[in-house]
């Protein structure tokens, strides 16, 4: 599912020059204007996501809304197989807008329903699994969009998806939302099905008393709960901790990685060979560190992942001030940073917001969680995106990088002064700590 995410990413690079060369596709060539629009609609559509995914999360369980998702991930390749037989520039917009709006829900979607089904000990290793599938998704995107024609290449996503909604039809729900329905039997066989082997008693007793907690609360005191100090505090941490890796400017990095590799003059690696391989690298480096995550803990990992990413940006940054030969002799530096800035990325920076979204609220307040978080992503991944080149042709290279340095730094004080630690805790454990500490 996140896999598909990355496709959605690397999906843009290779079909924007496409769509803009006569002759290059059905559709087109499209003016500069269009290929605008066609980038910003990933934005839009994940503020639209954000709006629409409040309250689907509650209402259907995580893991009916994993089946919603992909769903929609499935409807945006069919906007795309129909864009390419009409040759309709607006099924191309429709597609990019549902695919933003899927990109905003889907990584809640994925953290909530790992969480209530994955043992403690191991729900952050499985969190970190799920997530580096936005890597792999997006060199598979690169290469496919790159090689492949592109009713061919949706097709294939298309029954990837189809392929999606049969195995997580067949999954069970979790357990915390079958006990919400007041079905305990389920509840039971789905604990014996996602944890085999444990005492099925105690986990039982577990979920009830987290699902219990805030079971009776009406309107009135899911408010006072939203205003409760240990509740703010967790959500100021959850509308922080999506966007400060985005403001560090990994989407502006991945969009621009080719123009800045030219810019840069780097001439070791041609630049459009380079994005491959450091998206690559970002896979490899992805897949080595889904265990740290419950080895080291969320804050030690998120504060590498901050200072790993602030001395790429800082490196690309002096590069960019360098001049002449002094440039050229240096041109190892922009590569060895972008591959620094992703490998840093992948420590912490791309796990443990997701991990924490899925830990550190209560059954009522996880709602109101993943909206902020949902609404966090949304627009922090649009607006470094849109800015990047205005600040660019405004104050040059050097300090947009300087400045990307500086937001990623500031990852370093809200893991160590708001970030509680959660590993190896139960979710009950997690609210009475949080509870206890306020």
């Amino acid at each position: 599912m996140v896999m598909q995410i990355g496709i959605h990413i690397g999906w843009s690079s290779p079909n924007m020059e496409r769509l803009q060369t006569a002759n290059a596709s059905s559709i087109g060539p499209i003016t500069k204007e269009q290929a605008s629009l066609v980038a910003s609609c990933t934005g839009f559509g994940g503020l639209l996501g954000a709006l629409l995914g409040f309250g689907l999360f509650e209402l259907l369980g995580s893991r009916n809304a994993i089946l919603l998702v992909t769903s929609c991930l499935s409807s945006q390749w069919l906007c795309l197989l129909v864009a390419g037989s009409r040759g309709s520039i607006g099924w191309v917009y429709a597609s990019r807008l549902v695919g933003g709006a899927c990109f905003s829900m889907t990584y809640n979607c994925f953290s909530l329903y790992l969480s209530e089904v994955v043992d403690s000990g191991v729900r952050g290793t499985c969190i970190s699994i799920a997530a580096s599938g936005s890597a792999i998704g997006i060199v598979l995107g690169l290469v496919a969009e790159t090689y492949l024609p592109m009713q061919l290449s949706s097709s294939l996503y298309l029954l990837a998806c189809l392929g999606l909604l049969g195995l997580f039809s067949w999954l069970r729900d979790s357990p915390y939302h079958l006990l919400k329905s007041k079905d305990a039997a389920r509840a039971r066989r789905a604990i014996e099905f996602y944890q085999p082997g444990r005492d099925w008693l105690l986990e039982l007793e577990q979920v009830r008393s987290y699902v219990e907690a805030t079971a009776s609360f009406g309107l009135k005191e899911r408010l006072a709960e939203l205003r409760a100090p240990p509740v703010r505090r967790c959500l100021l941490l959850i509308g922080l901790v999506p966007a400060l890796p985005l403001l560090s400017g990994s989407l502006a990095l991945r969009s621009y990685m080719q123009t800045i590799l030219a810019r840069a003059r780097s001439s070791l690696v041609p630049p459009e060979q380079a994005v491959i391989y450091v998206n690559l690298v970002a896979i490899l480096a992805s897949l080595a560190s889904v265990g740290f995550i419950d080895r080291f803990g969320r804050r030690p990992l998120f504060v590498a992942s901050s200072l790993g990413t602030t001395a790429a940006m800082l490196g690309l940054a002096l590069h960019f001030l360098q001049t002449g030969e002094r440039r050229a002799e240096l041109q190892w530096l922009p590569i060895g940073c972008i591959v620094l800035y992703f490998v840093a990325f992948s420590v912490g920076f791309q796990s443990v917001p997701a991990a924490l979204l899925g830990e550190l609220f209560s059954d009522t307040a996880k709602n109101t969680a993943a909206f902020v978080s949902t609404l966090s992503t949304a627009f922090f991944a649009m607006l470094p995106v849109k800015a990047y080149q205005p600040m660019v042709d405004l104050v040059g290279e050097p300090y947009v990088f300087f400045v990307h340095a500086g937001l990623s730094f500031a990852a370093t004080p809200v893991a160590v002064f708001l970030m509680p630690e959660t590993k190896g805790k139960s979710l009950q454990e997690i609210q009475t700590r949080l509870v206890a500490r306020a």
